[in-house]
């Protein structure tokens, strides 16, 4: 940031903390600006020079947007964590007539997901930003990298997707019985370090870029199917003829 005279801009970097100077530099070098003094001072062969113009070196804290692009990801030995199978919805089904029902039950279920581009540095609170990158897909198989799309993120470097699931099974229920019908699926978690390029685009216009290493932290349910329990007897049912 320019000044003159000793002024500095807010966010401005210190030398060391609470003695009142800053970072600076003209065109001849880096030096030190004091306001007390009202000058920008660098130092050449064991003297001093004072300026009255130089530029103050601060932290741009203005809102900026951000976005991460030509990410490369790093899938070699990369381990592959799988959850235990978990019930994700029940369903249920009664025959209480005296004749063998056949029935097909549809189970579904929308999960949140979340997925998280870690940057290896923070992103200001309420700041917008996406991803353009290919999008790995996790399962016991290992890992297989599929087609590029851009995602906005949800709140820092994570985005949150709604997942739909649906299962669906032929049932023949036995007179006054009760059957039971379970979706069950599978996480699959990894870890996977990636590179690539991020801008952050600031509310005067400038962009500035730098070169990342992060990692890619996501959890995705796979391995879904329908689950038919043993079926049971109704209690107290009425007896067929």
């Amino acid at each position: 940031m320019d000044g003159s005279y000793g002024s500095v801009a807010q966010h401005s970097v210190g030398t060391c903390p609470g003695v009142g100077i800053y970072v600076g530099k003209n065109k001849y070098g880096l030096g030190k600006v004091v306001p007390e003094f009202k000058a920008f001072f660098l130092p050449w062969e064991g003297d001093e020079y004072w300026y009255k113009s130089y530029q103050v070196l601060a932290i741009n804290r203005d809102a900026y947007s951000q976005q991460i692009t030509d990410v490369k990801y790093a899938i070699d030995d990369v381990a592959i964590f799988q959850y235990p199978p978990e019930t994700m919805r029940i369903s249920g089904v009664t025959n209480n007539d005296c004749q063998t029902v056949v029935k097909t039950v549809t189970i579904s279920k929308t999960t949140e997901v979340e997925t998280t581009w870690n940057i290896g540095r923070s992103t200001m609170l309420g700041v917008t930003g996406s991803i353009t990158a290919k999008i790995p897909f996790i399962g016991s198989g290992g890992i297989e990298i599929g087609a590029e799309k851009t995602l906005q993120f949800s709140r820092g470097t994570t985005v949150v997707e709604s997942l739909s699931h649906s299962v669906s099974v032929e049932l023949s229920i036995p007179p006054n019985h009760s059957c039971r019908v379970r979706m069950e699926g599978r996480k699959f978690k990894a870890d996977i370090p990636y590179t690539a390029r991020l801008s952050r685009t600031y509310r005067n216009g400038e962009t500035q870029w730098t070169s990342i290493s992060g990692t890619y932290d996501g959890v995705q349910i796979g391995e879904v199917r329908a689950v038919v329990d043993r079926c049971e007897p109704v209690a107290d049912a009425k007896p067929c003829p």
